[in-house]
Formats: C-alpha cells, structure tokens, sequence
C-alpha cells in the first residue's frame, strides 16, 4: 500500500464511498474498478494504486455500507427513545425490523443480504458483518428497556437472526411489503421470546 498523504487519504475515501454507494446500489457485481473510479470521479489507475485488490476495495466499501448501516439504526433508536413508550408490542417489532432492515426501499434489502451471501463466501467480507451483528445486538436491548422489557445479549443475537429470517423469507416468497409483513411476525413471536 502506498504512503498516504492528505490529499491521498482524500482521494482513497472517496473511492471507498464511491464503492459502499455502488455495493448498496448494485450489490457486488456492481463493483468494478471502472465503476469505482467513475463514481470517485479519479483516474481509473487510483483503484490500483491505492487498493491491493477489487476485493480489498469491496472489502473497504462493505466496512463502510456497515457503518452508515449502524449510524442509521443508531438514529432510529434514538427518535424511539425520545418519545414515550409505546403500548404494545408491535411499535417495537417495527422498530426491530426497521433497524435490522438497512433500509424501507425494498428492492435494497436482497442487495443488502446478498452481503451475507458474499460474507459466507468469503472469509474476508465476514469481519464487516460480524461488526455491525455485534453493533445491532448492543443496540437493540436498550430499545427493549425503553418499553420496560428485558433483552439479553443471547436473546439479542437470537432476536437479529430471527428478524433476517423472516425478512428474507418476506423477500424470497416476493411478500408486497416484506418490512411490514415482517414487523407482525416478529410482533406474534415477540412474547415467547424472553422479553420480560
């Protein structure tokens, strides 16, 4: 990798960001070095001379598609904690959903969960989705606490798998509406979990 300087460190984010937009536009045929400088708006050679790899890029970009992911369901928890505890369980399902979702544009969920795919096939993505897995289980027992209800770490990590399961199940069956017809799912499943 080469020595960074300011205006290098500049031009290396920007390729990052240009291909976290594309990684969540596209997904990761989307990515290309072409694709990635054309968006940057730098020479097509920038993707090589700072990047040892397409993949290390894409491995970048899927780092950065998770912080913006954690930023975005950090601002959701926040708004619901600013406002009084809802009754019953369904504002709280929505919330799950919404935070674990990325994103209420539904043709960005299958992009967003073919990063797991990509993940499962590649050990080097993997680190990007085990942190913001463990970034959304921190998050989610204070949006418990906020209704009066408990939410072990355990049962965090249980309640993530279970909510991308029904979302990609919502998907996959081409369910109109999968963030909401996984929100009542989830809201149904919510008491036998150990919410108390």
């Amino acid at each position: 990798m080469p020595d960074l300087t300011s205006r290098g460190e500049r031009r290396r984010e920007q390729l990052v960001a240009a291909a976290a937009d594309i990684l969540a536009e596209e997904g990761f045929a989307g990515v290309s070095h072409r694709t990635v400088a054309t968006r940057a708006g730098v020479p097509l050679g920038s993707t090589t001379y700072y990047f040892d790899s397409l993949e290390d890029l894409a491995r970048q970009a899927l780092g950065r598609m998770g912080e913006r992911f954690l930023t975005r369901a950090r601002a959701l928890l926040a708004d619901f904690r600013s406002r009084p505890a809802p009754d019953g369980l369904e504002p709280l399902a929505r919330l799950v959903v919404d935070m674990i979702g990325w994103s209420d544009d539904t043709p960005g969920l299958p992009l967003f969960y073919e990063s797991y795919v990509q993940a499962g096939r590649n050990p080097g993505y993997a680190a990007a989705v085990r942190e913001w897995n463990a970034g959304l289980v921190r998050l989610l027992p204070p949006a418990f606490e906020h209704t009066g209800r408990r939410l072990t770490p355990e049962d965090a990590r249980l309640l993530l798998a279970l909510c991308d399961g029904l979302l990609v199940t919502a998907l996959a069956e081409n369910t109109p509406d999968p963030a909401g017809s996984a929100a009542r799912a989830l809201a149904a499943a919510l008491p036998r979990l150990r919410t108390g």
